[in-house]
């Protein structure tokens, strides 16, 4: 084995003065302060260390073992420990506790130990490779327990503050000092393995390790202070300034050495083979010159032969190198033929088939490789036929010659005067595949050209037109690759190139700017590592089909997931890559279609929702003439029924008769706000809300109604905002939302569980809530565990008299009503659930920012009365009766009417003589609010009450815009009605 090469020879370097320049500042800083120079040392001691592990960690591929790259990786724990040690070491006193120094020393003794120990079990790999990153992990796992332990105060104790230094201290740097030279004596016995200078360096920086520990154990011992000596400091610097060195000289400077002395060796073995050949050729030369000798009557052909072979080996180097242009092409050429023919003048020329030229390289003047030559293009006649002496090989394909040249001959020669023959001529063609790809011609050789010119030209001919389709054929690879590179890179959509171990080996900008990986992130990853779970299936089958197949997948859907962990939607073409008949790679083209397939789910979304608001609009059409015609029904049963009552006395049987009569009207009349709730045509009466108490009181009433075997759990944000609503239409969505759950777990029992926070939505979080728009919510959510609802009765569930129950067990009315009441407060309701999982309802409010509540209305003791003059109006004659007979019973005067025009007739002739006005709102002739105007017109400070049981024409606002005092919905009963009349007059009052 040859020698390292000798070291080059090093300039002095400034830099050179750095460490003496740190030293010397060391120093100063302990002449100044120790604990200063204390932490600068360690500081310095760190940086040594990180050193240490950055270079034996970018330069493990270089080591033929992991011998130090072990002491790397066990330095960079043990500095982070000394980095510990730093930031808890100060100088005692009364300013430092016992357990700060204690733990400082605890950790400066933990580091030690570790140094030692790793010393120690880095000769297990001078034969060995480790698995780095597992062993970065149990350094890890090993400092995070001594980190515990000295913190938990497990750790042996080490200093003892008043007394010093403990045993176990004082102790341990024995034993470390033990393990130094324990290493000492393994460097000895394991010297033949080491490189001479580099174990040098390691003896010395162990041995510098344990006069530091010594320096340190005697400084302590006799001045009681746990304070490391400066002498211990500085050897503890220099031994790792030695330790640095032994790896740098190992892991750098050796493995270089020694691949530089492979290079030298493989050039010397290049050159042996060279001068091998070349002692080749020579013996085949000779044996070539005994056989001219033997046969004389040969010896010019054999030397011709032999000087034609020599002009072409001549040529190899040139026509194979790239870096030669055409024009040191031409010159070589023409030197050859120069040394073959004797002639002196002639040019090669190539030929440009599809433009129909030839582009002449003139040899006139004595050439060598790489000299520079005019080109002349010349170009082909009408007929496609090249003119003159020169462009016969052009159209024949045929080398000739000739001695002597005619005026006629030269004639239309084009050629430039200084390249025409005068006295003789040759031309050879360079033909590939039956096709003239250029010429080599000669003109004007003293005594002529002979048939071994043409024969020694056309071999050079013939070389010189593979070497043209070598040229042709590596230009259209290399336009084919740029082209194809600048289709992969300047692409669209994504591409990505798969091998047969399913990892990416190419990817395209596009692709990392969309996934937002760096190209060696991705680069070498599987495949299935970016795809979504829900499609890794489907492109393992997809790869697999291909690479067995070679057939092309073309335009099937999946998704990657992004390096942050968002889902891209894609539409993929996958196409086989050949070599030699064999599927080597996969080419993928992806297109982005997230976009599109967002636009699909918010369009069906949007499809669903018009459906579903056509439907609901058709229902409420029917629900509000239905609710206007049953109102008026139930106006007279309310009102004749609580007469009857208040006649009758309580013990009577008729009377609670009655009272079930009362109690089956108001559930009929709930039943018809409800239908008008699902059309969106209720009283909208809202208030801000803060509705956590309302949900209470709803689960404790619920709580009483439901079975032990079912949990109610509820967790209420306490800091939500109010919402715009109404208390009754609250306590009925969380009344129907618990019921709902209730019943999909009363035969096994479960979890009712109803959470409300408050939630901030995104643009991102409204692709299934497109009737929200962006801002504050608050999000209702009732889940249980239940029995579940299948999917395709998910989209049903929100529908009038849909239901799941059995018959009689449900109305179906219950989902429809919650909808439109969530619609109606401006907020959306979504659904979750599948067979056997359990069902999540949320419902989100808008928040308002107020802090205003409406309480709740309070009942009252008894019925007020009076005496005032009240006009009653109203097209039903039933009801009109029945509010008069009420009014009467409490006192009032009053007048009826079932004709709204008599009834304005009435009040024209004495507008005073009325103190009150109750009209309906749908009436023939004149309707209630047309009513109202007229009356107004006349006396515009008179109190007017509109009833109505359903109007799109009217409602709150309008009322009281067109100066009513109040807008009753009916039926009413005897107390909301005498409760209304009085409160409007007292107000006049």
């Amino acid at each position: 084995m040859k020698a390292d090469p000798a070291p080059v020879r090093r300039r002095f370097s400034p830099a050179c003065l750095v460490p003496f320049a740190i030293i010397f500042g060391l120093y100063l800083a302990n002449v100044y302060n120790h604990l200063l120079f204390h932490a600068l040392a360690e500081l310095f001691s760190i940086i040594f260390i990180s050193s240490i592990f950055l270079f034996t960690w970018n330069t493990r591929r270089f080591q033929e073992n992991h011998y130090f790259l072990f002491l790397g990786i066990a330095y960079l724990f043990i500095g982070s420990i000394d980095f510990v040690h730093i930031l808890t070491y100060k100088d005692g006193g009364d300013m430092l506790s016992e357990i700060t120094m204690n733990s400082s020393i605890q950790f400066w003794v933990a580091a030690r130990y570790m140094e030692g120990t790793s010393l120690l079990l880095a000769f297990l790999f001078l034969h060995k490779k480790i698995n780095e990153y597992l062993l970065v992990l149990l350094y890890l796992l090993l400092t995070v327990l001594l980190f515990q332990s000295i913190l938990g105060g497990s750790f042996p104790v080490c200093f003892v503050d008043g007394q010093g230094l403990t045993g176990f201290k004082k102790g341990s740097e024995c034993a470390v000092c033990f393990l130094y030279l324990l290493t000492l004596f393994f460097f000895y016995k394991k010297q033949h393995q080491f490189d001479k200078r580099t174990l040098r360096f390691l003896q010395v920086s162990v041995s510098l390790t344990v006069l530091a520990e010594l320096t340190t154990v005697f400084s302590a011992e006799f001045s009681n202070t746990p304070l490391d000596s400066t002498a211990g400091i500085f050897g503890k610097l220099f031994s790792l300034y030695c330790l640095a060195k032994a790896i740098f000289e190992s892991s750098l400077i050796r493995p270089y050495n020694i691949l530089i002395s492979k290079l030298r060796a493989h050039e010397e073995q290049l050159e042996d083979k060279i001068r091998e050949r070349t002692a080749a050729l020579q013996q085949s030369t000779e044996q070539l010159e005994k056989e001219i000798i033997e046969r004389v009557k040969a010896e010019k052909e054999l030397v011709w032969e032999l000087s034609v072979n020599k002009a072409l080996a001549s040529l190899s180097d040139a026509l194979i190198s790239r870096s030669y242009s055409m024009q040191e092409i031409a010159g070589a050429l023409f030197d050859a033929a120069q040394r073959l023919t004797g002639c002196h003048q002639g040019f090669v020329s190539i030929v440009d088939h599809e433009n129909e030229t030839a582009s002449i390289y003139p040899g006139t003047a004595p050439l060598a490789l790489g000299k520079e030559m005019p080109v002349f293009v010349l170009s082909a006649q009408k007929d496609g036929q090249f003119p003159g002496l020169w462009g016969q090989t052009l159209n024949t394909q045929q080398g000739f010659y000739v001695d002597f040249i005619s005026s006629q001959i030269q004639e239309g020669g084009d050629l430039p005067a200084s390249l025409e023959p005068q006295r003789n001529f040759l031309n050879a063609p360079a033909l590939l595949d039956n096709k003239v790809v250029g010429q080599i011609a000669l003109a004007d050789k003293p005594g002529g050209f002979s048939r071994h010119d043409l024969l020694a030209i056309e071999r050079l001919a013939a070389l010189f037109a593979l070497f043209v389709h070598r040229r042709e054929m590596e230009d259209a690879l290399s336009r084919s690759e740029f082209e194809y590179r600048s289709l992969f890179d300047e692409a669209l959509d994504m591409i990505h190139i798969v091998d047969a171990q399913k990892k990416i080996t190419r990817v395209n900008p596009v692709e990392l700017k969309t996934l937002g990986y760096r190209e060696d992130q991705l680069v070498g990853m599987s495949l299935l590592d970016i795809v979504h779970p829900d499609y890794q299936e489907r492109t393992k089958q997809n790869l697999e089909h291909i690479f067995l197949t070679g057939e092309s997948v073309k335009n099937y859907e999946t998704a990657l997931v992004a390096q942050d962990g968002v889902s891209v939607n894609i539409e993929v073409s996958a196409v086989p890559q050949l070599e030699q008949g064999q599927v080597v790679s996969v080419r993928a083209i992806m297109r982005n279609i997230t976009d599109r397939k967002r636009e699909e789910r918010e369009k069906k979304n949007l499809e669903v929702q018009l459906r579903h608001s056509q439907k609901m609009e058709a229902v409420g059409t029917l629900a509000g003439g239905i609710a206007h015609d049953f109102n008026n029904i139930l106006g007279p049963i309310f009102g004749y029924t609580e007469l009857a009552l208040d006649v009758l006395p309580e013990d009577n049987r008729i009377t609670s008769w009655l009272q079930e009569v009362l109690q089956a009207s108001h559930r009929a009349r709930e039943l018809v706000r409800q239908i008008l709730t699902i059309s969106r045509k209720a009283d909208k009466d809202v208030q801000p809300l803060r509705i956590q108490l309302l949900i209470k009181e709803a689960l404790k009433l619920l709580r009483f109604s439901i079975p032990s075997n079912i949990e109610i759990r509820q967790q209420l944000a306490p800091d939500c905002e109010p919402v715009l609503a109404d208390p009754t239409r609250i306590h009925q969505i969380i009344m129907n939302l618990c019921t709902n759950a209730y019943y999909a777990m009363r035969e096994n029992g479960g979890i009712l569980e109803v959470s409300l926070q408050q939630v901030m939505l995104r643009q991102e979080d409204l692709y299934d809530k497109i009737r929200l728009q962006e801002g504050a919510y608050l999000q209702l959510t009732v889940r249980d565990n239940g029995i579940g609802i299948p999917k395709e009765l998910l989209e049903k569930i929100f529908e009038p008299y849909f239901t799941t129950k059995s018959q009689g067990e449900g109305t179906g009315l219950g989902l429809a009503v919650v909808q439109s009441i969530v619609l109606d407060f401006g907020g959306d309701i979504t659904v979750s659930s599948a067979t056997g999982q359990g069902t999540v309802f949320d419902v989100y409010f808008p928040v308002i920012q107020t802090e205003e509540e409406t309480a709740l209305p309070q009942e009252k003791a008894s019925l007020p009365r009076g005496d005032e003059r009240i006009l009653v109006v109203d097209d039903d004659r039933d009801i009109v009766l029945m509010n008069q007979r009420i009014l009467e019973m409490l006192g009032y005067q009053v007048r009826a009417w079932t004709e709204s025009l008599e009834a304005f007739a009435d009040f024209q002739q004495d507008p005073d003589a009325v103190d009150l006005v109750i009209t309906d709102m749908t009436m023939p002739k004149m309707t209630g609010d047309e009513l109202t105007r007229r009356l107004l017109a006349l006396r515009p400070e008179l109190p007017v009450l509109i009833c109505t049981g359903f109007s799109e024409l009217i409602d709150e606002d309008k009322a009281r815009k067109l100066g009513a005092r109040a807008l009753l919905m009916k039926p009413l009963t005897k107390k909301e009605l005498a409760w209304a009349v009085r409160q409007v007059l007292d107000q006049e009052k």
